[in-house]
């Protein structure tokens, strides 16, 4: 069962990466799809009320981010990433923009359990 968002001021940096990669799954799969028919397809018309239709967008914006994109979750792991870099631009290489996704997520989650890991010692 999809968990989805309640309340997109609310969204943990968990939720930012689950449902971002949910939606950038899909959309690298059926090229056609616009970002905001996914996310009424999930998320009914509270999808417009979304950040610029991204979640990793709305994170940013509601955790302090106002400029640079500071507090998006994609930036937090690797200060040099971009949503909009040519090589990977979300809007014209969504296979490529997903793959990068999914890259950082792992580079997230390994750098979650090494700090665990330091922190019990």
């Amino acid at each position: 069962m999809k968990k989805l968002i309640k309340n997109f001021d609310k969204m943990t940096l968990d939720d930012a990466w689950r449902e971002c990669l949910r939606m950038w799954w899909s959309l690298s799969r059926y090229p056609k799809m616009k970002k905001i028919d996914w996310l009424e397809k999930n998320y009914s018309s509270r999808g417009h009320k979304l950040h610029a239709s991204c979640f990793f967008c709305h994170y940013d914006f509601f955790h302090g981010g106002l400029r640079g994109c500071s507090r998006c979750p994609a930036v937090l792991v690797s200060r040099e990433w971009r949503c909009s870099k040519p090589e990977i631009c979300w809007f014209s290489h969504r296979k490529e923009f997903y793959k990068s996704l999914v890259k950082l997520n792992k580079k997230r989650l390994e750098q979650n359990e090494k700090a665990k890991v330091e922190q019990k010692i």
